[in-house]
């Protein structure tokens, strides 16, 4: 089974990957590191965080600059569940 965090935009692929819900339960829509025990391991971060989260790492990976890196980011991100806004 292949997924794509809703909040950070990593693919989760093995078990261990998926976030719980408070029973254990796995969360096919959020990874381990945005969500543990039924709540967002980071409850108040914005969208705006989680590009600056993800920037140095992308700069790396992908050997880009971080203009670049913020605009991959936020094209990444920006349809995810946890950061698309009401109505859209």
């Amino acid at each position: 089974m292949s997924q794509t965090c809703q909040s950070c935009g990593i693919r989760m692929i093995k078990h261990d990957e998926f976030g719980t819900y408070s029973k254990g339960v796995k969360n096919l829509n959020y990874c381990n590191h945005c969500f543990d025990n039924g709540a967002f391991s980071e409850p108040d971060m914005t969208m705006e965080q989680m590009i600056e989260k993800l920037l140095k790492p992308m700069m790396i990976n992908k050997r880009i600059t971080e203009d670049e890196g913020r605009a991959t980011a936020l094209e990444h991100i920006k349809d995810l569940k946890r950061w698309k806004k009401e109505g859209e």
